[in-house]
């Protein structure tokens, strides 16, 4: 899934011993990855709630709407993620907090990959 290879890249890029050298690649990563979860809730708003809410299977409806309850804050999460380090020198001024911050939201996106792929299966 792009989401996580594009993730996976900027962890690899913040957690070198140079990471400071690579603050301007990481911004440009982050802005490819900006549009890869609205994309995909866009598209879950549009084709896939109208089937999941009404769908026979209980397992599936009641997965469906567990995650598009947990999606929102999510969501902003990750929008207030990028708005905070919207340029690599924002990054630069604080690489640990940064850091920090990166790990937390990724590792949540990622969860919420995992048992989304995962569910009902």
């Amino acid at each position: 899934m792009e989401i996580l290879l594009i993730a996976k890249n900027i962890r690899t890029l913040r957690t070198g011993s140079d990471a400071e050298r690579h603050t301007t690649e990481v911004r440009r990563l982050l802005s490819q990855l900006s549009g890869k979860p609205s994309f995909h809730l866009a598209q879950e708003d549009k084709s896939l709630q109208p089937l999941l809410t009404t769908h026979g299977d209980l397992c599936i409806k009641t997965i469906f709407r567990k995650y598009n309850g947990e999606m929102g804050p999510l969501a902003q999460m990750f929008r207030n993620y990028l708005d905070k380090w919207s340029n690599a020198m924002l990054i630069d001024a604080d690489l640990p907090g940064f850091t920090n911050e990166t790990k937390m939201v990724f590792n949540a996106l990622v969860r919420r990959i995992q048992r989304e792929t995962g569910s009902c299966i």
